[in-house]
């Protein structure tokens, strides 16, 4: 299974960073979706998903 994330914002970024916590799925399974090029460098770092 492989996930998309939309939005690292608020909610995108805590769905993400809860995902990851909880092991639900590998972080190698997850694509970030995110414009900001600071916010998107932060949540890929601390959950080493691919954006």
């Amino acid at each position: 299974m492989r996930l998309i994330i939309i939005g690292g914002g608020n909610m995108g970024g805590a769905i993400l960073l809860a995902l990851v916590k909880a092991e639900v799925i590998p972080p190698k399974n997850i694509l970030l979706i995110e414009p900001d090029d600071a916010k998107r460098q932060n949540l890929s770092k601390a959950t080493s998903c691919d954006s």
